[in-house]
């Protein structure tokens, strides 16, 4: 740490925990600290604060040399914020929050406020019944912004802060120094006292919580956990009350008191607790172990021996005292009170039914207590030798290095001789283990069984246990069984090569295997370790201090004190720790961390890549593998990705990504952190390379070949004229026929062209015959008015009024003939070439029979039927107009004499078809399949071009369309045309 004086903790959205220290603001990744520079402007004293805002940007509010400073970190940059215009000069105790992405400073009575905009700072003063309330401390719950102050609780409601209606309830003191919400119920911590409220009620918790002061920076602490424990500082030696009961307790870490008065208990994202004073910093993990030492009223670190007697006390035996444990309080027996030069060590404890609790002093023999009196045996049977102790069916056994003894009448009685005793063990009702440096002997008193191995480390034994009907032994090689006399390796439960001391099968069929690393336990699926640095107090278990009392709780002795676990308390250890990529190099020193796309020459195909696992629940017990791929195929495994960089060298061209993933302790593993990278081909083996080689290889071979065939060149020469001369002969051909067939389209034209003339010319005629009767109606008309009327000066006298109405009429007529005729021929007659209009035949089929209503007078009946008055097609009006007069021309022109034409148009889903059916001589079969060919004609010579119905399959093909025609000799013809409905192009 670049400071032992801890001000204010947060934590960023990637874990990294931020710090103000006295040497300004600084971070941790569990691996590195980072002390940003003083050129920053940071704050660095006690007056100051660190929080992480709603965008995940880190605040800090405080002091630096100029005087406040508000600031925030984002993209890697600080940015300063306006500080109040009225804010004073020296350094003046406040409070400081941010809540979603607004930020509060507080002042004495005083509440600034500064909204998402950064743009200025609105104030408020907090009163009530006219008394100033000085504020306490800024509290954020769910989002929602409290104030605590000496007047009671203020909260922020919309824009505006009220009173808030937790005052309503009666709590010790209006003085609330801070609060906080856990499970619906508020906590409010006051001048040593702590309530809570439920919706309907209050209640105190305690009101004796060693608070002997308010703190002097108005920082205050209030956390609660799972388990009912309840964290609080004010300017204190930290503290946590249990809810249940209302005692508090100084916070204890690894059996060290706290006792400094601490500035901020915070909890991080995976539950950890740390606390922030001016002598340093300490973590956590919801105190799943207590822990008890010396500094905790051991007489000495070391738990050597534990029992739990038949009083129910513990007792905690260290190599030379006594300590016993009773409801959380701890008394001792020193022997060396009693015995001033005692040296040795207790290896045992064990107690009978008479409540003597007897001791195993190794080369000091052996002793027992009881009442606090102390007695000592002559032990010169044992040689003053007492390694073991064990209650077998009612009787104390002792055991020296190589005999065990019976105890009876404060007698010894010889049990047995075994080589090497180190421990003894009873099993059930009516075996007996006995653990020794050459293997493992079990007896019933009458028999005896060895077992033994030749491998000497698995023949080192130190504890016994059956679990899941298998004798389990704690060996120098870690975990062993019985099996047909002899001892084998037990793989089930991997120790990672450490030697076990001490196993235990709790009464939840849990194993507990102690070891030189801590603790294992198991349920026989997941393995879970617990040494010191997640909370146990020491790493190396000792064989006889492993114990579960009559409540469940477990006790494991260690070389630095003991640690208890209640295990009926559920701990969340599904931490994952977050991965990110910290540096990215060639061993040559080119820096990719920053860049996207990584490419790398062949010649620096030596990679270095450093991570850093961001997790705090146990940074001594992550665990990480990594493959890279297009290189390897399998994980590996290592314990550290933070400090040691993961590299490869050597590296074939072509494409890799290093995959990563970390867990914390056994837990889950992470998800799977990529890297990709290109190491990059040599220059020789790059395309471009083989390319240009190759072509060089094919210009050397063509140069050579040329060289070689001289001789035909003057032959290529020949045939390259016979060559161009042909090649001449056949482009003048191709002129010609270019030349024929543009001829022949010019002449097609001219036939198309003669085609219409002599259409235009039929029409014509009878144009002109049918606008001759309106003009003569129109003629008479006028010479009848002339007759029945005369001027009179300037009047004008009609003699017949009738009969110049008659006439009027009469000219109205011919006046609206001739004006339907010209607007019918105006549409037949349209010039447009465009096909993607939409055009209603109604009006085209109308007007071309108005056209040629001259050729049907008197002799031929047309019929017409619609499905509706606006039946349409998308095509070009004036191709449907000649369409429609070539159909109809040619059913006029094949009935001789009376007959009839019928038209119909209806409409389908996607269809518009349309008949046209006359009773006219009919087309002989024949015939039928040449009439669309060009220049094919039934008629006599000059008086048809034979291009009508090619016009007109052209026009439909055009449009998208089809024509067929049905026809009967003698009996008539019936034309079909169908068009696809499309939508009008507008």
């Amino acid at each position: 740490m670049p400071s032992n004086s801890v001000y204010s903790i947060t934590q960023a959205d990637n874990m990294v925990m931020w710090f103000i220290t006295s040497r300004g603001v600084t971070t941790y990744d569990a691996s590195e600290w980072y002390l940003f520079p003083d050129s920053l402007g940071l704050p660095f004293t006690e007056h100051s604060y660190i929080q992480k805002d709603g965008l995940g940007r880190i605040w800090v509010a405080g002091y630096n040399k100029e005087g406040l400073t508000v600031q925030y970190y984002a993209d890697k940059d600080w940015i300063k914020v306006k500080t109040p215009d009225s804010w004073p000069r020296y350094r003046a105790i406040f409070s400081f929050k941010t809540v979603n992405n607004e930020v509060f400073l507080g002042l004495k009575n005083q509440v600034y406020h500064l909204y998402e905009d950064h743009t200025d700072w609105e104030l408020t003063e907090l009163s009530i019944d006219g008394k100033d309330a000085l504020i306490n401390n800024f509290v954020d719950i769910e989002g929602q912004f409290y104030i605590t102050t000496r007047e009671g609780i203020f909260a922020l409601k919309g824009d505006e802060i009220i009173y808030s209606t937790l005052n309503e309830f009666d709590f010790e003191s209006s003085n609330v120094l801070t609060i906080n919400k856990h499970n619906n119920s508020f906590y409010l911590l006051g001048f040593n006292w702590i309530g809570k409220i439920t919706e309907e009620n209050y209640e105190l918790i305690s009101d004796e919580l060693g608070i002997f002061s308010e703190s002097i920076f108005n920082k205050y602490s209030l956390e609660i956990d799972e388990s009912g424990r309840i964290y609080y500082s004010s300017f204190s030696v930290p503290s946590f009350v249990e809810e249940a009961t209302g005692d508090w307790k100084p916070l204890k870490v690894l059996a060290r008191q706290q006792n400094l008065l601490s500035n901020q208990i915070f909890v991080d994202a995976e539950n950890n607790y740390w606390v922030g004073d001016n002598r340093g910093l300490f973590k956590f993990n919801l105190l799943r172990f207590r822990n008890f030492n010396s500094n905790t009223n051991l007489i000495e670190d070391e738990v050597s021996s534990i029992l739990e007697g038949v009083d129910g006390r513990i007792v905690l035996a260290n190599p030379r005292a006594l300590n016993f444990y009773d409801k959380g309080e701890i008394t001792s027996i020193d022997l060396r009170d009693r015995y001033p030069n005692f040296v040795t060590r207790i290896l045992d404890v064990e107690q009978t039914n008479d409540g003597r609790i007897f001791l195993a002093l190794s080369s000091s023999g052996l002793i027992s207590i009881k009442d606090g009196k102390i007695r000592q045996y002559d032990s010169k049977i044992l040689n003053n030798i007492v390694t073991s102790l064990s209650l077998y069916k009612g009787d104390l056994l002792v055991a020296n290095s190589n005999s065990v003894y019976r105890f009876t009448d404060q007698k010894l009685e010889l049990f047995g001789k075994f080589d090497g005793i180190r421990n003894l063990v009873t099993i059930g009702n009516d075996k007996l283990a006995i653990l020794s440096s050459r293997g493992v002997y079990i007896t019933d008193g009458t028999d005896t069984q060895r077992y033994v191995v030749d491998e000497q480390s698995l023949n080192s034994t130190y504890d016994i246990e059956v679990w899941n009907d298998e004798y389990l032994v704690a060996t120098e090689a870690g975990l062993g069984k019985l099996k047909d006399g002899k001892i084998v390796k037990y793989d089930a439960v991997e120790l990672d090569r450490n030697p076990a001391y001490s196993i235990l099968k709790d009464s939840e069929n849990n194993l507990w295997v102690g070891t030189s690393d801590g603790i294992f336990k198991t349920d026989g699926k997941e393995l879970v370790q617990y040494n010191k640095g997640n909370g146990l107090i020491g790493n190396e278990i000792n064989r006889n201090a492993l114990v579960e009392d009559s409540k469940g709780d477990i006790w494991i002795g260690t070389d630095a004190g003991v640690s208890v676990l209640e295990n009926s308390e559920e701990i969340n250890t599904d931490f994952i720790p977050n991965i990110e990529l910290k540096e990215f190099r060639t061993l040559d020193g080119t820096i990719l961390t920053n860049q996207t796309e990584r490419s790398i020459s062949y010649d620096e195909n030596s990679v270095e890549l450093k991570f850093r696992a961001i997790s705090f629940f146990n940074e001594d017990e992550m665990s990480f593998q990594y493959k890279l791929e297009g290189f390897e195929e399998n994980w590996n495994l290592t314990s550290d990705i933070s400090n040691s960089p993961i590299r490869y060298t050597n590296l074939n061209p072509g494409k890799y990504t290093l995959w990563v993933k970390g867990r914390v302790e056994s837990g889950d593993w992470s998800e799977q952190k990529s890297v990709s990278f290109i190491i990059k081909k040599p220059f020789y083996q790059e395309a471009w390379f083989l390319l240009l080689s190759v072509l060089i290889l094919i210009a050397v071979g063509y140069f050579i070949y040329r060289l070689r065939v001289l001789y035909l060149i003057k032959q290529r020469e020949t045939l390259r004229k016979l060559v161009s001369r042909r090649t001449e002969e056949i482009d003048m051909q191709n002129q010609n026929l270019k030349e024929a067939y543009k001829n022949l389209e010019e002449a097609h034209t001219k036939l198309v062209q003669t085609e219409k003339m002599a259409a235009l010319g039929v029409l014509t005629a009878g144009i002109a015959h049918e606008i001759n009767n309106p003009l003569n109606y129109i003629k008479s008309g006028k010479e009848i008015i002339k007759q029945i009327t005369e001027q009179n000066n300037s009047e004008i006298l009609i003699r017949d009024k009738d009969t110049f109405e008659t006439v009027l009429v009469g000219i109205d007529l011919g006046v609206d003939k001739i004006m339907n005729i010209t607007k019918s021929l105006g549409a037949f007659t349209t010039t447009s070439d465009k096909i993607n209009n939409k055009v209603y035949l109604n009006k085209v089929i109308d007007d071309t029979l108005t056209i040629l209503d001259h050729d049907l007078k008197n002799r031929i009946n047309v019929s017409r039927e619609y499905a509706t008055n606006d039946v349409f097609v998308i095509g070009n009006e004036g191709k449907l107009y000649q369409v429609f007069s070539n159909l109809i021309t040619n059913s006029i022109h094949a009935i001789e004499g009376d007959g009839e034409i019928s038209i119909s148009a209806k409409e389908t889903k996607d269809k518009t078809i349309v008949y046209i059916t006359d009773s006219g001589c009919g087309i002989p079969d024949e015939i039928l399949h040449k009439i669309f060919d060009p220049f094919f004609t039934t008629k006599e010579q000059g008086e048809g071009t034979g291009l009508g119905l090619s016009i007109v399959y052209n026009i439909i093909k055009e449009l998208n369309g089809d024509i067929e025609i049905d026809s009967v000799v003698d009996k008539g013809t019936t034309v079909k045309l169908e068009f696809k409905k499309e939508t009008p192009k507008i």
